[in-house]
């Protein structure tokens, strides 16, 4: 059966085919490192510049809306 657009998401990342027309710059390898930058109160900005992505794809990977289950 069909899901909702969120669990849909969801599974994509899952599956790792978040890799939207081949631009997406973090690996679920690097979420491990990126979560334990951010438990370590590391800033948001700091990180988001090592990863090349923006501070809002770090505040989503630290809300947990991005990246469920690395």
């Amino acid at each position: 059966s069909a899901g909702t657009p969120s669990d849909n998401m969801d599974d994509m990342v899952r599956k790792g085919r978040n890799h939207w027309y081949g631009n997406a710059r973090l690996t679920r390898k690097d979420i491990p490192a990126v979560r334990a930058a951010l438990a370590a109160n590391e800033p948001k900005a700091s990180i988001a510049r090592r990863y090349g992505v923006s501070d809002k794809t770090i505040t989503l990977i630290a809300r947990n809306e991005t990246w469920k289950g690395c």
